[in-house]
């Protein structure tokens, strides 16, 4: 793992620590190991040697059997009573010392058949005989010993005179490995008990019956039992020696592991005491106030209430309520008495915690005189938070802000009444113009004769033309009052646009080329005519205004479908609707303009050119009639306005 640069100097100097007591650690335990390892193969080198001296055991075992069959052969044979020897039929038998005699000697030979020779032996001379003719090929030898013998042969040496000690204390087999001339051998020794049978050569040594008058010694070699066990006692330290080895090296590798994976444990827990601080220190010293709470459920499972378990210092800037008055504390008891006590604020808390609802609202807390702007949500399952700001100062400098430009509304409206007043009284004085011109001249024109008909009916045009545009105005006002009368009609509005031809004509004058485009398919709409032709005139006298130096005006509709997204947006039912469009090539307008192009009021003409209600009054009738107006503009390319009301079909028309 790559070292972070973030390490602390703490966290290293520990590190290094804990590094030197790893390493001591792993030195004892590889100690500990080889330890283990020399007991183990020591433990094996002792179960060998128990198992060769077992080994010479069962072979001591066995002689003593053998010696058991020849002494009880010996104890059963008759005796010669004079010479105390075995009777022996036959055979010669060797001058050792010991007393022979031949049983018929001197006796005078039979006539009829001689009789077999009787030879008597001394039981010592038997055993020796017998335990050469039972030595086996194991190099065991075995030999009577006593502390009273009668033959020097069996005189006993240390080793067999502590024996016989032992067993005269009852002892029933004394076993000890030896070395003798440098190499090791097992001395067994079993008591040689008194018979009866005995007592004829030993009675005199004042021994009786059941005594023990000595003991017989088996020496085995264990050389030859070190040869039988020497290949798996071997085996088993070759094991032990890789068992040995392969520890060691799990020992280093698993502490070399161990060191890696405790150094990053240690970096992650320095990381995570590192992250935990840097969050307990943004929760602490944020600038909102904020109460982290544990929900709390009733035994059916649903949410009914929750407890405190953290506020940060913002909250009881905010608040004045100290940590320790709330920490811990049910949110019913502060809800009922501080933030909510006329109104159950369970099912929003339920929403939030069950759904997972994000609730934002402003609440004036009373007991505190102040407002807060809350947000509760749910940053983990089972714990709620609530982030509240103090807005007091926002919303009273809203206030007074409101407050103030409520005033400077009502002398802007001053301002622009006196401006409409102007304006008004402009354009009706040209009216009033017009008519009164054309009255004297319709009167003088009276009085001769000569006068044709079609020329007073002209100028008697111009006088209804001049009384339509004073009914316009009027209607204009009353509209932008909302206290006209709105006569809501079904109707088809292509006519009505196209009877519009020749007024918007005159309005726009020689030097504008004006074209008119009527959609085949536009539907009927639900309006008031008298709003439709103020809209088309209001759109064309802007137009024209744009275009001082001539230009084109172009007026259509169309039949368009309003998408479910365009809807949302232009926040109307989706359909079909009439569009009314109209394009000039005049100066066009700028963001900035666009923005304020529907203010009441708000005009970018002359002095006593223009009241500023001509587009207020567009809006107006067209959100009035459910519909949506919009706009594109662009300085010195021209502007599009397009107006959509929306269509009735006929099955809403029959209803």
């Amino acid at each position: 793992m790559t070292k972070s640069p973030e390490i602390s100097v703490e966290t290293a100097r520990m590190e290094r620590a804990a590094d030197a007591g790893l390493r001591r650690f792993v030195w004892l335990l590889s100690i500990g190991w080889t330890v283990v390892a020399l007991a183990s193969s020591g433990w094996g080198w002792r179960d060998a040697r128990q198992d060769a001296v077992k080994m010479g055991l069962v072979r001591a075992h066995s002689q003593f059997q053998k010696e058991a069959v020849a002494h009880s052969y010996l104890a059963e044979r008759p005796r010669a009573p004079s010479l105390g020897g075995v009777r022996q039929p036959g055979g010669d038998l060797e001058e050792e010392g010991r007393s022979t005699e031949t049983m018929s000697q001197g006796a005078k030979a039979s006539p009829k058949a001689a009789k077999p020779q009787i030879a008597a032996a001394a039981p010592a001379y038997m055993d020796d005989l017998l335990r050469n003719l039972l030595a086996d090929s194991y190099g065991l030898s075995s030999h009577l010993t006593s502390l009273k013998p009668l033959d020097l042969r069996n005189d006993p040496d240390p080793w067999d005179r502590e024996a016989l000690k032992l067993l005269e204390t009852g002892l029933a087999e004394v076993k000890e490995v030896i070395r003798i001339d440098g190499a090791p051998y097992l001395k067994v020794m079993r008591p040689l008990y008194v018979k009866k049978a005995c007592l004829t050569c030993h009675g005199s040594q004042g021994y009786s019956v059941g005594d023990v008058r000595g003991g017989i010694v088996v020496t085995f070699p264990m050389a030859s039992a070190w040869e039988q066990v020497w290949p798996e006692l071997r085996a088993t330290l070759i094991g032990h020696l890789v068992l040995w080895i392969v520890g060691l090296v799990a020992i280093g590798w698993g502490g070399r592991r161990f060191a890696r994976g405790a150094r990053e444990y240690r970096r992650a827990q320095e990381e995570l005491h590192r992250s935990e601080h840097r969050f307990a220190s943004l929760f602490q010293n944020m600038f909102n106030a904020i109460v982290y709470q544990r929900v709390v459920y009733d035994d059916s499972g649903r949410p009914c209430d929750a407890v405190v378990l953290a506020v940060n210092e913002a909250f009881e800037r905010d608040t004045g309520i100290s940590r320790s008055e709330i920490v811990g504390r049910p949110i019913s008891k502060i809800m009922e008495k501080l933030v909510f006590p006329d109104t159950d604020w369970r099912p929003g808390f339920r929403r939030c915690v069950d759904g997972g609802e994000i609730l934002r609202f402003e609440h004036w807390i009373e007991p505190l005189g102040r407002c807060f702007a809350l947000s509760v949500f749910t940053p983990a399952e089972g714990y709620l938070a609530v982030l509240g700001e103090d807005v007091t100062e926002l919303r009273r400098s809203q206030e007074e802000r409101l407050r103030l430009q409520e005033q400077l509304r009502k002398s802007q409206k001053l301002e622009a009444l006196g401006k409409l007043a102007g304006g008004i009284a402009h354009d009706f004085n040209n009216l009033l113009t017009v008519l009164f011109g054309m009255t004297t001249l319709i009167r003088s024109r009276l009085k001769r004769p000569e006068i044709p008909v079609a020329d007073i009916e002209e100028k008697l045009d111009d006088i209804e033309e001049a009384s339509a545009h004073a009914a316009a105005l009027t209607r204009q006002l009353l509209t932008f009052s909302r206290r006209g009368q709105v006569n809501l009609e079904l109707f088809e509005p292509n006519p009505i646009v196209r009877g519009l031809r020749k007024l918007v004509a005159r309005m726009v004058g020689d030097k504008i080329d004006l074209a008119i485009s009527l959609g085949k398919d536009v539907g009927k709409i639900r309006a008031d005519v008298g709003q439709l032709e103020q809209v088309v005139l209001n759109l064309a006298i802007n137009a024209r205004d744009a275009m001082p130096g001539g230009g084109k005006l172009e007026i259509s509709t169309e039949s368009v479908a309003i998408s479910s997204q365009t809807a949302l947006l232009w926040q109307v039912k989706p359909g079909r609707f009439m569009q009314l469009t109209v394009t000039d090539t005049g100066t066009g307008m700028s963001p900035e303009i666009l923005e304020r192009i529907y203010e009441p009021f708000f005009t970018t003409k002359k002095n006593g050119q223009g009241t500023g209600l001509g587009l207020a009054t567009v809006y107006g009738i067209v959100r009035g009639a459910s519909g949506h107006i919009e706009v594109e503009s662009q300085p010195g390319v021209g502007t599009t306005f397009r107006v959509c009301f929306p269509e009735v079909s006929p099955s809403a028309d029959e209803a």
